[in-house]
């Protein structure tokens, strides 16, 4: 997977740098990557789920509750386990 472009719009994008970081990240956080600051939160479940789309395989973002608030995470998945940071 390495060196494969992505089809990605602009915002996808910024999500995904976001993400990469394998850092758990909130939806406020992750709407500063939409143009439109006025944006709601369901803006960024929306993008979420078309980048979700475009992934390739063993590339998840999945979404964890804590305290009664969503984070969002770039995770990789290796057979059945889940490896946040590989490099480590």
């Amino acid at each position: 997977m390495a060196g494969t472009e992505l089809d990605l719009t602009p915002t996808e994008r910024r999500m995904y740098e976001m993400l990469q970081d394998g850092e758990r990240h909130t939806k406020e956080e992750l709407r500063t990557c939409l143009y439109d600051h006025y944006s709601s939160a369901e803006g960024v479940r929306v993008h979420i789920c078309t980048l979700r789309a475009k992934l390739p395989e063993g590339k998840l973002i999945v979404c964890e509750i804590r305290h009664r608030i969503a984070h969002y995470r770039l995770v990789y998945k290796f057979n059945r386990d889940f490896v946040i940071n590989p490099s480590v």
